[in-house]
């Protein structure tokens, strides 16, 4: 209370004082063009206003000259629109003010009928064809088809949604050899343009790719031979090989300097790249980018002040060029940038730089003087191999190259412990790799990141602490690692990569700490040991064949706050008997826990809508299933050699069984096939041998299709006749409308 009293005197003096002096008591008014935060008084609720932060929250106090700071309150004064910003409103007690923007509010749309704004949602060109995610929350353009010919429309339009879900993909191949097609309206809700979806697109002659757009696949545009103009949005941050080759017309280009990988030839035989007065002394950039040097280049280069990226392979093979400048600014030195550069004898590498990529100086065999900056945070395999430095044994420590602070490589001869030195920054992708009678490692706390392939196949290596500092694991970092037997991870790991451990069979459990937030693919496939698994709850998804053949573990608990299980995940996890799905899952990949041979009983969460396909083959011991109303579809093979499943109860949401979705179930004795059921595919129900009954709710409309092609109506009303049937069936079960 005696705060408040003293915050109102001072508002009421404040408002005096603004009295007394108009406009000119203010100072350091912030306005929209300087960007500068408003000062907020403070009172009984100041939630929805800024304030600029000091001392303390009270307003200042005019000074000796008596000016203050303003003092400015806020107001909605246009409400924003599904399509248009509005305006927020910032005004002193001096009467002073200024604007923001609101941004705009995102249509919702719902049966396809914004629900804000009542704006239908916008249709995309017929033929465009779209693919669901698999946890259904975002569609792929996956082709542009018409009755199984390619689309006639010149003009394409692409949708933000479809269905009221975004699109968020264009995925591989999905234009490829769409001749006819002379423009393309992509929408911001893109983020990436997948390997070869514009290949030999002929008539394509423009394209702007949205600021939403991350990465461009390889040979994303190739063959795009009327493509006279590009421009990339400021979200991209990679350019695939090839991604623009032999666009032919292709004189206009916009790179930003967002962009950190440009891939081998990703521009080549384009107008652009064959018009000599782009090139300065044989070397090609594009805006900040250097992506070529022809291999005439000779003696001394320089490369251009303002420069961010040096593109893969961009002086490969320039075997007379001697010296060559980097300058400050730029941060990427790409995949084989300067690979065999054999006249090259000397490299700086400034502290602008954080990435050096593979084989980046390979071959570069007179490179006897390196120097690499503390800036650098990764260093790709091979970066440095046969260099003069590389072949200078007095270089070597050990059997253990450094260059500065950073850790290059190991022999294969290295045995039994190593320390690696303090203050390494960096240990390079494949360093230690086949270290095979390497037993112990000690990391210094220096190093921030574990990369790529470090102590694979380190087959001896028993054990190995992870220092605080490390923040990821990088791929296959610890894989074929047989003897390790145990591993700590600390808390501030973030990421662990695909195959990390893969094949560490004599590992037998693993905490993963709360701060890991992915864990890749095929991570710990093959850990044959492994017995249990400690998930955090913030992990999100589990990636294909995550825990693949891993035949020891038991039980699993997946936490709340996964969404996901990839492909395999759990495939040939022999010993597991019982795993809890969260409802937080909403997908489950295809093979999922096939051949889960001990696995007894397994409830499908609510939020799952689809059980793929051989999700639970070769779950021999399974007993029972639940499955929800929300599944609307049973994939192929689902249940396949499910032998001891002796019942199952497909509800009311399901619309399709797939091909020998309940094949080889032979404790299966009857099944009740519901109304909303309008398919059953061939060898649904095959060698189900104890099957004696099959009751369908609604016996109307139903016909098979035979091998050869024939479709005949049939009478399902004899549940014991049905199950003889579709025992025996190899044909397509359809049901009319």
């Amino acid at each position: 209370m005696k705060q408040k009293l003293v915050i109102m005197l001072l508002l009421t003096a404040c408002m005096a004082l603004s009295c007394a002096f108009p406009l000119a008591a203010c100072n350091n008014a912030p306005t929209a063009d300087n960007g500068g935060d408003p000062v907020i008084t403070p009172g009984d609720d100041d939630s929805d206003t800024p304030t600029t932060p000091g001392d303390d929250d009270t307003p200042t106090t005019p000074d000796e000259d008596e000016q203050h700071e303003h003092t400015y309150t806020s107001e909605v004064t246009t409400q924003p629109t599904c399509t248009q910003e509005g305006v927020m409103t910032y005004t002193c007690t001096c009467g002073d003010s200024y604007t923001k923007a609101i941004p705009t509010i995102a249509h919702n749309y719902v049966d396809g009928v914004c629900t804000v704004c009542g704006t239908p949602e916008p249709q995309p060109t017929e033929g465009l064809e779209f693919t669901l995610s698999e946890d259904g929350t975002e569609y792929a353009v996956t082709g542009y088809f018409v009755s199984d010919y390619f689309g006639t429309e010149t003009e394409v339009t692409i949708t933000p949604t479809y269905k009221g879900i975004p699109v968020t993909s264009i995925g591989i191949e999905a234009f490829t050899g769409c001749i006819n097609l002379t423009s393309i309206t992509i929408p911001d809700s893109i983020t990436s343009i997948g390997q070869s979806a514009f290949l030999s697109c002929i008539r394509l002659t423009s394209i702007t790719i949205p600021d939403s757009v991350e990465s461009i696949g390889f040979e994303a545009f190739a063959g795009c031979s009327s493509l006279t103009s590009i421009t990339i949005g400021n979200g991209v941050t990679s350019i695939g090989q090839s991604a623009f080759y032999d666009c032919s017309s292709l004189a206009n280009i916009t790179i930003p300097d967002n962009v950190t990988s440009i891939d081998y030839h990703a521009f080549y035989n384009t107008a652009y790249s064959n018009d000599e007065s782009n090139w300065e002394n044989d070397v090609l950039y594009i805006g900040n980018h250097l992506i070529e040097a022809r291999d005439t280049i000779s003696g001394t280069y320089s490369i251009k002040q303002g420069t961010k990226t040096i593109a893969t392979s961009a002086f490969w093979g320039c075997s007379n060029l001697t010296s060559i400048t980097i300058p400050d600014g730029v941060t990427i030195i790409g995949n084989s940038a300067f690979s065999g550069c054999s006249s090259l004898t000397s490299i700086t590498i400034p502290d602008s730089v954080t990435s050096i990529g593979e084989i980046a100086f390979y071959n570069c065999n007179s490179l006897a003087s390196i120097t690499i900056p503390d800036s650098v945070t990764s260093i790709g395999s091979s970066a440095f191999y046969i260099t003069a430095y590389f072949n200078d044994d007095g270089n070597w420590d050990n059997d253990v190259l450094y260059i500065g602070n950073h850790l290059i490589d190991a022999r294969e001869t290295l045995a039994g412990e190593y320390i690696i030195k303090g203050g390494t920054k960096t240990l390079a992708s494949d360093a230690f790799w086949d270290c095979s009678n390497l037993t112990s490692i000690t990391i210094p706390d220096s190093v921030k990141r574990i990369e790529d392939s470090v102590f694979r196949d380190c087959s001896s290596l028993t054990s190995i602490i992870i220092p605080d500092n490390v923040t990821s694991i990088g791929n296959s970092a610890f894989s074929g690692c047989s003897g390790l037997t145990s591993i700590t991870i600390p808390d501030s790991v973030t990421s662990i990569g695909d195959s990390a451990f893969k094949a560490c069979s004599s590992l037998t459990s693993i905490i993963i700490p709360d701060s890991v937030t992915s864990i890749g693919s095929w991570a710990f496939y093959g850990c044959s040991g492994l017995t249990s698994i400690t998930f955090p709850d913030s992990v999100t998804s589990i990636g294909d064949y995550t825990f693949s053949g891993c035949s020891s573990l038991t039980s699993v608990t997946i936490p709340d706050s996964v969404t996901s299980i990839g492909d395999y995940t759990f495939s040939g996890c022999s010993g597991l008997t019982s795993i809890t799905l969260p409802d937080s899952v909403t997908s489950i990949g295809f093979d999922a826990f096939k051949d889960c041979s001990s696995l007894t009983r397994i409830a499908v969460p609510d939020s799952v809508i689809s059980i793929r396909s051989s999700t639970f083959a070769g779950c021999s011991s399974l007993t029972s299933i639940t499955i929800p109303d929300s599944v609307i579809s049973i994939g192929h093979w689902a249940f396949e050699d499910c032998s001891n499943l002796t019942g199952i109860t497909i509800p009311d949401s399901v619309t399709s069984i797939g091909s020998g979705a309940f094949s080889g179930c032979s404790s299966l004795t009857s099944i009740t096939i519901p109304d909303s059921v309008t398919s059953i595919g061939s060898g649904a129900f095959s060698d189900c041998d104890n099957l004696t009954s099959v009751t369908f709710e609604n016996t109307d409309g139903w016909s098979v299709e035979g091998w050869d092609g024939q479709i005949n109506n049939i009478d399902v009303t004899d549940p014991a006749q049905n199950a003889e049937q579709l025992k025996g069936s190899f044909s397509d079960w359809t049901r009319g409308e």
